[in-house]
């Protein structure tokens, strides 16, 4: 039977996930070149993502060709929007930058995300532009990584006309200088929460550019997921500031500290005997434990991931210079075995599934992952993320420390990330480390049940490496005997 044939007598379905499965193999594009009719069938996934992006200040693949659109359901950008290309027909010299581009959107019938990435150039989007990519009708997703807003440029809140976007992502790059967000910036993006806030399921924000009063103002029906980063602290607890998120199931709170005293709880004691705002809540991510916080004894149990971690990653700052640290005013806060326990002890009849640990050691921390292994059996991911206690060199215990879980029977995912290399903070390049040395350690300690072992490795330049291991075991036997290299993938952070 010919191909064409065979592929006729497949529904839409199957191709799709035909085509999906290929493109996973990086064999779509192989495969779309077979034959004319199988090229037709597969446009709608082999364009599905369009990426443009500046080099050598040329612009690449940029805008895609007419032709592509109607296939088009993802568009991601890196650089500036309002780069000109007037060579091409659609960027007429007869309009503005912002027109063309919403005739260019509105033209796509599938797209329904658009991700644009400046960290590099830190300019920001103009207001026409954004205006332009929010109001397209079939949008339903938006994201920016680096500065949404373009400083000095004039916002006009009465033309806001948006589409019921259901997820908005605003990831401002880490390590930006000050300021790292202005009035009006916090005025737009309260102007464009007021318009979404009835249809949003996912939104991520900068701790810096969100308004608690607008979050307390407003409806939030349909709000499934919420994320803050930013280098400040609310000024209201949690109870005021987002009690009117009803469906909420993912919080994560990434705020990083500059003074210790401008912690607070954010569960305080007069909300301690009110009813809990989130009743569908399924994965909480902190980084502060307010020593009178009563948040962990409120939690549902519906509640099965507990992240209590620090933002940014401080194990990505050895490749940041002192001087630039300096210049954001960052300084390094990370939890201490004591008070993660408290707060375990405090949610120890959750039926946790997912636990993330990030910490400064200390003499006791040892007993704190005992604690974990007895209390949360039903653990199916552990993250564990140990520092060395300041001023203490030596050898990390790895034994010690992996041996604590090996008899945890419904663990199936350990990712650890334990400070191996013996130097300081400040230094630009560190001593690599012998990977299959600690390996060898960890192997004769791995719990029966694990099947995928991640090692969290950094070399002093780039972003951290995540290593991850498939655990051998002799067959017929639970015992784990050696481990082979599985995959890997590069941290990504949005540095400036």
């Amino acid at each position: 039977m010919p191909t064409q044939d065979r592929f006729s007598v497949l529904n839409a379905d199957c191709l799709a996930r035909i085509y999906v499965e290929a493109r996973q193999l990086k064999a779509l594009r192989p495969l779309s070149m077979t034959c004319k009719s199988i090229r037709e069938s597969c446009m709608d996934v082999l364009f599905e993502y369009c990426t443009g992006y500046i080099m050598d200040d040329r612009l690449v693949h940029w805008p895609p060709p007419p032709t592509l659109w109607p296939h088009i359901q993802q568009l991601n950008y890196y650089g500036s929007v309002e780069d000109p290309v007037p060579e091409l027909d659609w960027r007429a010299p007869d309009t503005l930058p912002a027109e063309r581009l919403s005739r260019m959107l509105r033209a796509m019938p599938r797209l329904r995300g658009i991700t644009v990435s400046n960290t590099r150039t830190g300019e920001g989007i103009s207001w026409a532009i954004l205006q332009a990519i929010l109001s397209t009708p079939q949008l339903r997703s938006f994201e920016v990584k680096g500065r949404m807003y373009r400083a000095y440029d004039p916002l006009d809140p009465a033309k806001l006309d948006f589409a019921p976007l259901e997820s908005f992502r605003y990831h401002a790059a880490v390590y930006s200088k000050l300021p790292r967000s202005y009035a009006e910036e916090k005025e737009l993006v309260s102007n464009i929460l007021s318009k979404l806030s009835s249809t949003l399921v996912t939104l991520i924000l900068p701790a810096e550019c969100s308004s608690t009063d607008t979050m307390r103002r407003l409806d939030w029906p349909k709000l499934r997921e919420i994320h803050f980063q930013g280098f400040c602290v609310p000024d209201a607890d949690l109870v005021s500031m987002l009690g009117r998120f009803p469906k909420l199931r993912v919080l994560s709170l990434d705020f990083t500290i500059a003074d210790q005293s401008q912690v607070q709880a954010f569960w305080p004691a007069r909300a301690q005997h009110e009813e809990f705002p989130w009743p569908e809540l399924e994965s909480l991510a902190l980084t502060w434990v307010h020593p009178k916080e009563n948040i962990f004894r409120h939690l549902p149990t519906t509640c099965r991931r507990l992240s209590l971690r620090s933002w940014p990653r401080p194990y990505n700052h050895y490749r940041v210079r002192g001087d630039l640290l300096r210049d954001i005013r960052w300084r390094l806060h990370l939890l201490s075995p004591p008070m993660i326990l408290d707060a375990l002890q405090k949610c120890c009849d959750l039926p946790l599934e997912h636990l993330e640990l990030e910490y400064r050691a200390s003499s006791d921390d040892i007993g704190l992952l005992g604690y974990v292994a007895r209390t949360f059996t039903r653990l199916r991911t552990l993250r564990l993320i140990r520092y060395r206690p300041l001023h203490v060199g030596g050898p990390v215990p790895v034994k010690d420390i992996i041996g604590q879980f090996s008899a945890m029977q419904n663990l199936r995912v350990l990712e650890l990330y334990l400070d191996l290399e013996d130097v300081a903070l400040e230094q630009w390049l560190r001593r690599p480390w012998d990977l299959d040395a600690v390996l060898t350690d960890i192997v004769p300690t791995l719990c029966s049940s694990l099947v995928s072992l991640c090692l969290i490795t950094t070399d002093g330049v780039g972003p951290a490496i995540w290593r991850y291991y498939r655990p051998v075991r002799v067959p017929g036997s639970s015992t784990v005997t050696s481990v082979v290299f599985d995959f890997e993938h590069h941290e990504i952070d949005y540095l400036v």
